[in-house]
């Protein structure tokens, strides 16, 4: 799967977060330690960028960050990066976005951001790279009544251009949920770096890059867009029943 062109992207694993809401279970590992038949999150989802043709990958540790780290080297998982994040429990994964910006200098990249708590199918991926389109925001066409309330979700245009994002409650006829995974060009991340710079020198530290992503598009009026019909197989694992369902889904 190589050919299809992660080899030049900056690619990023957001794996920072607490797993508060998997109770007694998130509290013994980090989400992206869980297991899915025989192999952690972690080791699922590298595995699948590194088939994809990435030939490194940057991880942005916060909870328990030493713990992943022994894991993916008694792993033998090569070619790996890791970034602590400070105040971890503090801040959202909008400026865990931003403390990637030192590093990302050094090769300045198109970026394909990935969470560390979902399972996938391939699909979604592979899609999303061979877009033409350099700025995706990636989504699963679902019904609105089929998600939770506070599911995020994406409301685009006729040409598939991001118009809002938001909580499922408050958005009519969303276009579909967010996945946790994009694709942002070279002089899109430039730009947000800048904008990152002072959106967060004296607070919205706390923010997920959802709702920091909303205000930027408002504000800088840069373009983002999604892919139609993409209904795979997707959950994002935040309490114990997605953690049951994922075990039973194929990915």
């Amino acid at each position: 799967m190589g050919e299809i062109g992660l080899k030049k992207y900056s690619v990023v694993i957001f794996a920072a977060g607490m797993g508060k809401r998997l109770g007694s279970l998130g509290k013994r590992n980090p989400k992206c330690l869980l297991k899915i038949n025989d192999s952690t999150l972690i080791e699922i989802i590298t595995k699948k960028l590194f088939s994809f043709g990435a030939e490194e990958i940057t991880i942005i540790l916060g909870y328990k960050a030493e713990k992943i780290i022994k894991h993916i080297k008694k792993q033998k998982i090569k070619k790996i990066k890791f970034i602590k994040i400070k105040d971890y429990n503090k801040n959202g994964h909008a400026f865990t976005w931003y403390e990637f910006n030192k590093y990302w200098k050094k090769n300045s990249k198109p970026v394909l951001f990935c969470h560390a708590d979902i399972c996938f199918d391939n699909n979604f991926l592979k899609n999303i790279i061979k877009s033409p389109k350099k700025n995706i925001i990636g989504v699963r066409k679902i019904s609105k009544e089929k998600l939770r309330s506070d599911s995020l979700v994406i409301k685009a245009g006729y040409k598939n251009d991001l118009i809002d994002i938001d909580y499922n409650y408050r958005i009519i006829n969303p276009n579909g949920e967010i996945i946790g995974i994009n694709k942002i060009s070279k002089k899109t991340n430039q730009n947000i770096y800048k904008f990152m710079k002072k959106f967060f020198k004296s607070k919205n530290r706390h923010l997920n890059w959802e709702p920091f992503l909303k205000r930027y598009i408002e504000l800088k009026k840069d373009k983002f867009f999604i892919l139609n019909n993409q209904n795979y197989n997707w959950i994002n694992i935040n309490r114990l029943s997605d953690y049951n369902k994922a075990i039973n889904l194929k990915f």
